[in-house]
């Protein structure tokens, strides 16, 4: 198993260092613990995630 760490800027490069970890001899999984940071795009705090993931659920059980 291989874990891999850091950061990237974007998604699709996440996933293509997952890709090519598991391309290598031997590796059978891969725990991806890769950050992608999405450049322009407003950063959200945990606090503010939490809220909006709340309303969202609240709204959903009022339908």
């Amino acid at each position: 198993m291989v874990t891999l760490t850091g950061t990237v800027d974007g998604f699709l490069k996440k996933w293509a260092a997952e890709r090519a970890a598991l391309r290598v001899e031997g590796v059978r999984a891969v725990v991806n613990h890769i950050g992608a940071i999405l450049r322009g795009v407003g950063v959200r705090t945990d606090t503010k995630t939490a809220r909006t993931v709340a309303i969202a659920l609240e709204e959903n059980l009022l339908c």
